[in-house]
């Protein structure tokens, strides 16, 4: 994050390039979520869209803990430093 911050992207990609696809959709999340609390609207969740969306927030968090553990393995994934 640090990287990041100062504008260093290839170091920042080099350490965590994960980074890269959370940090935009950290923004859009917290946009959504300040735009709602903003309005005061909260939208109608259907039993069927909790259940997508506990399965999509799963597969994110295996996804982030798989890439955890294999950037470990992976020399390219990990700090070349």
């Amino acid at each position: 994050m640090y990287a990041l911050l100062h504008g260093d992207l290839p170091r920042m990609m080099d350490h965590n390039i994960l980074l890269l696809a959370f940090v935009p959709c950290a923004l859009v999340f917290l946009a959504r979520w300040a735009w709602q609390s903003w309005t005061g609207t909260k939208p109608a969740v259907t039993r069927r869209q909790a259940r997508r969306q506990m399965r999509i927030s799963l597969a994110v968090l295996l996804a982030v803990i798989a890439f955890g553990v294999v950037r470990n393995f992976v020399p390219y994934l990990g700090s070349s430093a």
